[in-house]
């Protein structure tokens, strides 16, 4: 028996708690018959690093991996082993040996990937369960890609959006910071020389320059004290969790966000459908991208689902979905396309988020470059006055 560090989710706060067990597994069940839902999981020794290499295991790249090989003709072992074999590191390479290992042993590959919870996600195990009855694991595979494929191109596009104008005043700030320790005290020469009247803006400005310059070890050590320490919070997830939290408050954004998320839902919940998961199971497990808030308007949606009632009218009275979004849930339960309306939703969502985002950088790009060019343009301004008046007295 050895101890293990368990991080878990009950209801809507997240915990840790200490679990005497013989495996990582038998501790993950423990866990899980308290009704708690397993995050992550790690022994003492290893907890610090388990967090850094878990999220270097891609769990996208492994199924388009794993679905290339099974496509090529081999079994679903011997692709896992092809895939173990050519795996460089060795945390990537333990976690697909237990894989291995357990399906040697007559496990199937739902339940093998069942044991790690904190690196497979809900909906990549409920999928496969569902289709190994059938066999067709190569369509799950497929559909699972596509739909980490869409989640992750809006990722990237958030991402994008985000460090285009971050580089900007990076920019920007490296530019002024040379005008002002470089520049400037060159052009202060040429004003304390001269009998020209200089105003109190450039004063101010050629002072700061002329300070910069004498003292430029210490203004760098304060600059890169400065980028380190907001480096650090940045890493800090509590830290990014409290700035998402303050971001989202903004009504406006936090409208177009709501979008994004439902759209990840439907995909996920369209997903799950399509590989014979039963809805208020696929519900259950397409929660994860969803708010707390939101989270918990799911769960008395679950409840009146089981007790008969349609998925339209209760997202709808639950102010989970759009209009749009319902009248597509609402054909799809006539008709018997309940996926593929969910596809459809999910789809539209994402176009419209898309462009809102292209929209939101077309309007910053300019906006930001505009400041920086009021900022340099004014320092400049006020460093060539003092010259000019200067030259006029000479004439």
């Amino acid at each position: 028996m050895q101890p293990f560090i368990i991080k878990f989710k009950l209801g809507s706060s997240i915990n840790t708690s200490t679990v005497l067990a013989s495996s990582e597994y038998e501790a993950v069940l423990h866990a899980q018959r308290k009704g708690l839902t397993v995050l992550s999981i790690a022994s003492p020794k290893e907890q610090n690093s388990s967090k850094k290499m878990t999220k270097n295991f891609d769990v996208g790249l492994f199924c388009e991996e794993l679905l290339t090989l099974i496509d090529a003709g081999l079994t679903l072992k011997e692709g896992l082993q092809t895939l173990c074999l050519k795996e460089k590191s060795s945390y990537n390479k333990r976690i697909i040996q237990d894989i291995v290992e357990d399906l040697s042993q007559g496990a199937t590959l739902s339940a093998a990937l069942q044991k790690k919870p904190y690196i497979f996600s809900g909906i990549l195990i409920a999928s496969v369960r569902a289709t190994e009855k059938t066999g067709n694991l190569n369509e799950t595979l497929m559909k699972y890609i596509d739909y980490r494929n869409n989640v992750d191109e809006i990722l990237t596009k958030i991402k994008s959006a985000s460090i285009y104008p971050l580089t900007i005043l990076s920019i920007g700030s490296v530019v002024i910071l040379f005008l002002l320790s470089y520049v400037i005290p060159k052009f202060a020469v040429l004003i304390n020389e001269g009998s020209a009247q200089v105003s109190g803006a450039s004063i101010v400005v050629v002072t700061i320059g002329t300070f910069v310059h004498n003292h430029w070890i210490i203004v760098n050590s304060c600059i890169a004290a400065i980028v380190l320490f907001i480096l650090a919070i940045i890493q800090n997830s509590s830290f990014r969790k409290r700035l998402l939290t303050r971001i989202m408050s903004i009504r406006f954004i936090d409208e177009k966000f709501t979008i994004y998320r439902r759209a990840g839902f439907s995909r996920a919940l369209a997903m799950l459908l399509e590989s014979g998961v039963d809805l208020p199971q696929s519900l259950r497990l397409s929660n994860d991208i969803l708010c707390h808030e939101e989270k918990d308007k799911l769960f008395l949606v679950i409840e009146e689902v089981e007790q008969g009632n349609t998925l339209s009218s209760s997202l709808e009275k639950h102010n989970l979905s759009d209009q749009i979004t319902s009248s597509l849930i609402s054909i799809g339960e006539k008709s018997g396309s309940l996926p593929k309306m969910l596809l459809k939703s999910a789809i539209f969502n994402e176009k419209y988020f898309s462009r809102w985002i292209d929209r939101a950088t077309k309007i910053a790009e300019p906006i930001i470059m505009s400041v920086l060019g009021v900022m340099v343009g004014g320092i400049l301004i006020l460093m060539y006055m003092p010259i000019l008046d200067l030259a006029g007295s000479i004439t």
